[in-house]
């Protein structure tokens, strides 16, 4: 929060601007608590809102059954998954840090065949 006025301070231009205006630092030290204030708020509103029993529309699509083909992709990325952890990793999937992958072996050659 200290910053930001040190940043307007510095700014003599832009406080000749804000002055012609009629703001003075003051006011827009003012503004700037309103406008922080009410994002904080707006934000935790979402969270209230929600009784403990209710479900979201993103609960009740994910509770319905996957079409076929969905279930394929899903099926085939997974496979992908296990067959290369590093790639899991860059994608923020630690299920399988704690592998290295075999990615020389004629077994993880068959398998990658298999599941392309």
């Amino acid at each position: 929060m200290l910053l930001f006025p040190a940043v307007l301070f510095n700014l003599a231009p832009e406080r000749a601007v804000l002055a012609k205006w009629g703001y003075n630092m003051t006011s827009i030290l003012k503004i700037t608590a309103a406008l922080l204030a009410a994002t904080m708020l707006t934000s935790c509103v979402d969270v209230a809102a929600t009784p403990p029993g209710a479900t979201t529309a993103a609960q009740s699509e994910a509770s319905k059954p996957l079409s076929p083909l969905y279930q394929l992709f899903a099926d085939s990325d997974e496979a992908s998954l296990k067959l290369s952890p590093i790639s899991a990793l860059f994608r923020g999937d630690e299920r399988y840090a704690g592998e290295f992958g075999d990615y020389i072996t004629d077994d993880f050659i068959a398998k990658l065949k298999a599941n392309a």
